[in-house]
Protein backbone atom coordinates (compact mmCIF):
# COMPACT_ATOMS: atom_id res chain seq x y z
CA UNK A 1 0.00 0.00 0.00
CA UNK A 2 2.88 2.54 0.56
CA UNK A 3 4.03 1.89 -2.65
CA UNK A 4 0.85 2.77 -4.23
CA UNK A 5 1.37 6.23 -2.33
CA UNK A 6 4.52 6.98 -3.13
CA UNK A 7 3.59 6.27 -6.98
CA UNK A 8 0.69 8.82 -6.69
CA UNK A 9 3.05 10.75 -4.18
CA UNK A 10 5.55 11.55 -7.41
CA UNK A 11 2.46 12.29 -10.32
CA UNK A 12 2.18 15.23 -7.52
CA UNK A 13 -1.03 13.87 -6.05
CA UNK A 14 -1.40 12.69 -2.74
CA UNK A 15 -4.45 13.82 -1.50
CA UNK A 16 -8.35 15.05 -2.94
CA UNK A 17 -10.67 17.82 -1.46
CA UNK A 18 -14.10 16.59 -2.66
CA UNK A 19 -16.85 19.81 -3.12
CA UNK A 20 -19.16 17.80 -0.57
CA UNK A 21 -19.35 14.57 1.34
CA UNK A 22 -20.92 12.54 -1.15
CA UNK A 23 -18.67 13.32 -4.35
CA UNK A 24 -16.24 12.12 -1.50
CA UNK A 25 -17.89 9.04 -0.83
CA UNK A 26 -17.80 8.43 -4.79
CA UNK A 27 -14.28 8.89 -4.58
CA UNK A 28 -13.61 6.49 -2.52
CA UNK A 29 -16.42 4.26 -3.58
CA UNK A 30 -13.93 4.13 -6.94
CA UNK A 31 -10.70 3.89 -5.10
CA UNK A 32 -12.22 0.47 -3.04
CA UNK A 33 -13.42 -0.84 -6.64
CA UNK A 34 -9.54 -0.28 -8.26
CA UNK A 35 -8.19 -2.17 -4.81
CA UNK A 36 -7.51 0.80 -3.35
CA UNK A 37 -8.17 2.95 0.13
CA UNK A 38 -7.59 5.73 1.60
CA UNK A 39 -5.64 6.91 3.16
CA UNK A 40 -3.07 4.44 2.39
CA UNK A 41 -3.60 5.37 -1.25
CA UNK A 42 -4.48 8.83 -0.99
CA UNK A 43 -5.85 11.09 1.60
CA UNK A 44 -9.82 11.83 0.93
CA UNK A 45 -11.85 15.13 2.40
CA UNK A 46 -15.24 16.17 1.85
CA UNK A 47 -16.80 18.89 2.63
CA UNK A 48 -20.15 19.87 4.85
CA UNK A 49 -20.15 16.77 7.40
CA UNK A 50 -23.01 14.78 6.35
CA UNK A 51 -24.19 12.15 8.73
CA UNK A 52 -22.35 9.59 6.12
CA UNK A 53 -19.27 11.29 7.12
CA UNK A 54 -19.72 10.33 10.22
CA UNK A 55 -20.45 6.25 9.71
CA UNK A 56 -17.64 4.15 11.46
CA UNK A 57 -17.01 2.57 8.58
CA UNK A 58 -16.49 5.23 6.21
CA UNK A 59 -14.80 7.41 8.82
CA UNK A 60 -14.57 10.64 6.07
CA UNK A 61 -12.55 13.48 7.20
CA UNK A 62 -14.45 16.12 6.18
CA UNK A 63 -14.92 20.37 6.61
CA UNK A 64 -17.77 21.23 9.18
CA UNK A 65 -19.71 24.37 8.24
CA UNK A 66 -21.76 26.16 10.70
CA UNK A 67 -24.97 25.62 10.14
CA UNK A 68 -26.89 26.37 12.78
CA UNK A 69 -25.13 29.54 13.39
CA UNK A 70 -25.51 30.63 9.36
CA UNK A 71 -29.26 29.99 10.01
CA UNK A 72 -29.22 32.45 13.16
CA UNK A 73 -26.99 34.99 11.57
CA UNK A 74 -29.47 35.11 8.19
CA UNK A 75 -32.74 34.93 10.51
CA UNK A 76 -31.37 38.00 12.66
CA UNK A 77 -30.19 39.78 9.79
CA UNK A 78 -33.36 39.53 7.86
CA UNK A 79 -35.11 40.47 10.98
CA UNK A 80 -33.30 43.50 11.25
CA UNK A 81 -33.67 44.73 7.67
CA UNK A 82 -37.30 44.09 7.77
CA UNK A 83 -37.36 46.50 11.05
CA UNK A 84 -35.54 48.93 9.33
CA UNK A 85 -35.28 48.91 5.83
CA UNK A 86 -32.81 51.66 5.08
CA UNK A 87 -30.03 49.55 7.82
CA UNK A 88 -27.10 48.77 5.42
CA UNK A 89 -26.55 45.15 6.14
CA UNK A 90 -22.78 43.90 6.96
CA UNK A 91 -21.30 40.39 5.99
CA UNK A 92 -20.65 37.87 8.44
CA UNK A 93 -17.62 35.28 8.61
CA UNK A 94 -18.58 32.02 10.17
CA UNK A 95 -15.19 30.16 10.62
CA UNK A 96 -15.54 25.76 9.06
CA UNK A 97 -14.27 23.24 11.39
CA UNK A 98 -11.82 20.34 10.22
CA UNK A 99 -12.55 17.38 11.29
CA UNK A 100 -10.00 14.71 10.88
CA UNK A 101 -11.11 11.19 10.76
CA UNK A 102 -9.66 7.91 9.36
CA UNK A 103 -9.33 8.93 5.57
CA UNK A 104 -6.28 11.71 5.69
CA UNK A 105 -2.63 11.26 6.41
CA UNK A 106 0.33 13.90 7.16
CA UNK A 107 1.50 14.81 3.59
CA UNK A 108 5.33 12.40 2.91
CA UNK A 109 7.18 15.26 3.44
CA UNK A 110 5.60 16.82 6.40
Amino acid sequence: MRRRRRTAARRGCTAVFAANDLSALGVLAARKHRGMSAPEDLSLIGFDNTVFAQFGYIDLSTIDTPRHDMGATAVNTLTARIEDTGRPTRPAQLAPRLIVRSTTVPHPGV
